[in-house]
């Protein structure tokens, strides 16, 4: 499957909307949690995830907001596709390593360039999730003198800011240089995110898919039929190949798990 970025009127019009309904939707469980306490594993990984959702069951729906992304507080609880209105498969598609497009089409830089950095895949990841624990602090070192593309986008944010930074110091300016530069990145996540969910939804009606919930770098949908296809998105100056993922109720649990 092929999306064309921003291309669909009829995609562009309510992809906002869309996303925003995630966060003002109330949960409601629709299929008991007897089966995801049934399942018998010592993964660690998969005894933590029960942990945390039997954790958030117990608290309000909220949304979680780093940059200009947004997270759903429930998200890992609708991954188990067990909310009254969920369809059979529960589709997630996760945007991690999709640094280098981003970059590519808010600067036209070369998306190789990007993936010359190295740890790459690690750098995205942590950038686009807001996890730093594998990479420590990245600053402008890791982007400047990959692509002059991206040296000219780094130096237009410093140059706006010049008056500012006449004040601050240098700690202060380079955190400021850096929240303008990791609020366009992840803007243009988001607008990607809901563009694709809503393309999805109207681009493969057979799906009915809605749009349920996500974290910060990974949109969850909810489909009458699974989504296995690679998509190929297409930007104005690059493209990226998306992985969606299919899960039945309890399914994504039972992977986890090691079943």
């Amino acid at each position: 499957m092929q999306i064309d970025l921003f291309k669909n009127e009829a995609v562009k019009q309510d992809c906002n909307r869309i996303g925003g309904q995630i966060f003002s939707r109330k949960y409601k469980i629709g299929h008991s949690l007897e089966p995801l306490d049934a399942i018998e594993s010592d993964v660690a990984e998969f005894l933590a995830y029960r942990d945390r959702v039997r954790s958030l069951l117990k608290r309000p729906k909220c949304m979680i907001q780093v940059g200009n992304l947004k997270s759903d507080s429930y998200a890992e609880i609708e991954l188990l596709g067990i909310g009254e209105y969920s369809k059979s498969f529960t589709v997630t598609i996760d945007f991690s390593r999709a640094l280098d497009f981003i970059l590519s089409e808010l600067t036209m830089c070369r998306q190789s360039s990007i993936r010359s950095m190295p740890d790459y895949d690690t750098v995205s990841e942590a950038l686009l999730n807001y996890n730093f624990d594998k990479v420590g602090n990245i600053n402008f070192n890791k982007f400047m003198g990959l692509d002059p593309y991206l040296d000219l986008f780094i130096t237009s944010i410093i140059k706006q800011h010049s008056e500012e930074l006449k004040t601050l110091s240098i700690r202060e300016t380079t955190y400021s240089v850096l929240t303008d530069f990791y609020g366009q990145v992840t803007q243009f996540l988001q607008d990607v995110q809901n563009y694709v969910a809503r393309a999805i939804s109207i681009e493969m009606p057979r799906t009915q898919s809605v749009y349920r919930s996500k974290t910060l770098s990974t949109i969850i949908l909810s489909s009458n039929i699974p989504v296995t296809e690679e998509i190929l998105l297409k930007g104005e100056h690059g493209d990226t190949v998306l992985s969606p993922q299919s899960y039945r109720m309890y399914e994504y649990a039972k992977k986890l798990s090691g079943g």
